[in-house]
């Protein structure tokens, strides 16, 4: 079996000593509530994608777009479409000579139309990286080749946001001003018909409380601001651990928060911003104390706090992107290494699937590793058309397949009252059943808590009324089921 794509250098891990530490981890969690299905295995050959780093978009044709860095007719990488039923096919591959770009990662953007733009490595003429749009026939066009001189800024698995003017806007993790003496990283502005190029900001590196080198890819907050993560920060004269940051359109930088604590994670990703502003994204695990973890950041306060803390056994984070804030208001992410499957098959670096609550309440969804699993998700999981959630995994225990696409099984739930009827002082009886899930809750007449996950109870109501009983039931999202009792 193929093993995992190499993580980006400022991001990779020191996996011998994560890997040798995951035997003494943690317990392992409840195995496996929630079933995953393979629905693609990437081949690599005859040109097909490969080792898919990131999460496809999803189009307004109910179609997913999405990039690998491998794979295609010349192994440069590909541009793929997967449909509902999860049948995929290359829509372009990258040339040999990286006259288009070579090698692209991050996530697609999505326009109006179900047209996609990206960032891809190299280009032509020595050119530092393009941006380019591709069409869902596969029609590829390069908007902007960067400045072969580095000013421009250097991509380096590097992502684009659709701004509020409708333009693109994106990062580049090196070049810029100072290039090539120090690689500091720019913030440019592009339109979607590649006019108006231009660099808004030049990140500058060893300066003193400022972000430099950014990451990933930003995302927009409802202030029509952009927020990213920085591998770079310095205070003083000492390095830091990376910073979290704010750019406004224009190219006003500011930095929220500096890591300089040797005790935390460093910072990695994109953030996800949820609509009370707290700022979530992932730290990366440093060494065999240090697993990774999901920090917190309250805009309105400043403060940074931790929501989550793996112990290998859960997960081991390094190198994963974006934090889904899920339908049901929970966030939903991927530990690329981890879980209680990697002991079992020896060093592999299997991963989980997780989910957390905003209270901080965590559900281990799905430990990879079994036969016939996925196994190394990188990216984000995502949801489909129907609110499914999906995700993609750079290899798997399936012989030869580097990289699959996998679906996870939603929750289900079924709540009944019998009879439905009763008289004041008779007894009625409340059954329910879930698959799927990793835990179910009452709310409404009945005593508000946890439910198992099936189970029985018998309710005598002491006065004349209707009484509604609800149970939610949490998995890959959330399901809700609410039945009436009429007492006469």
């Amino acid at each position: 079996m193929p093993g995992p794509r190499p993580l980006p250098a400022l991001t990779r891990l020191c996996n011998a000593a994560l890997l040798g530490a995951l035997a003494t981890a943690a317990p392992a969690l409840r195995a496996d509530p929630v079933p995953v299905t393979v629905l693609h295995g990437f081949t690599g050959s005859a040109g097909d994608a490969a080792m898919p780093g990131s999460a496809p978009t999803l189009g307004t044709d109910g179609n997913f777009y999405g990039v690998t860095p491998q794979g295609g007719l010349n192994q440069m990488g590909a541009i793929y479409q997967t449909l509902p039923d999860g049948s995929t096919h290359t829509l372009f591959s990258f040339p040999q000579d990286g006259s288009a770009g070579v090698r692209p990662v991050q996530h697609l953007v999505r326009d109006a139309h179900n047209n996609f733009y990206g960032m891809a490595n190299g280009g032509p003429a020595g050119a530092h990286g393009v941006v380019f749009k591709v069409t869902p026939s596969g029609q590829y066009t390069v908007l902007h080749a960067f400045a072969a001189d580095g000013t421009e800024g250097t991509v380096l698995d590097n992502g684009l946001v659709m701004g509020a003017d409708g333009a693109l806007y994106g990062v580049a993790s090196c070049g810029g001003a100072t290039y090539p003496w120090a690689c500091g990283g720019t913030f440019f502005r592009i339109r979607t018909d590649g006019t108006q190029f231009s660099v808004r900001y030049n990140f500058p590196p060893g300066a003193d409380g400022q972000a430099a080198t950014p990451q990933a890819r930003l995302a927009k907050g409802a202030d029509g601001n952009f927020y990213g993560i920085a591998a770079s920060y310095y205070s003083g004269s000492t390095p830091g651990y990376g910073a979290l940051y704010r750019i406004t359109p224009a190219g006003v930088a500011t930095t929220l928060t500096g890591f300089t604590d040797g005790h935390l994670e460093a910072p990695t990703g994109t953030p996800q911003i949820d609509s009370a502003g707290l700022i979530h994204f992932f730290g990366s695990a440093r060494d065999s104390s240090m697993w990774g973890r999901v920090y917190r950041f309250d805009l309105s306060t400043g403060v940074l706090s931790t929501l989550h803390q793996f112990n290998g056994a859960d997960g081991v984070v390094g190198g994963s992107d974006q934090l889904l804030l899920g339908q049901d208001g929970r966030l939903y992410g991927v530990a690329i290494h981890g879980g209680s499957h990697s002991a079992g098959f020896g060093s592999e670096p299997y991963g989980t699937v997780f989910s957390l609550g905003l209270d901080g309440s965590f559900n281990l969804l799905h430990d990879f590793g079994a036969p016939q699993d996925a196994a190394d998700p990188q990216g984000a999981v995502f949801t489909a058309k129907d609110g499914s959630l999906w995700g993609t995994s750079t290899t798997s225990t399936i012989q030869s397949t580097p990289g699959t696409i996998y679906r996870m099984t939603p929750p289900t739930e079924t709540l009944t009252v019998r009879p439905k009827s009763i008289t004041v002082g008779q007894k009625a009886t409340l059954t329910w059943s879930s698959t799927a899930s990793t835990d179910c809750a009452a709310t409404g007449a009945w005593v508000a808590g946890a439910l198992n996950t099936s189970g029985s109870t018998t309710v005598v109501p002491g006065a004349v009324g209707t009484y509604y009983y609800t149970m939610t039931c949490t998995g890959a999202g959330s399901v809700v089921r609410t039945v009436s009792l009429t007492v006469h």
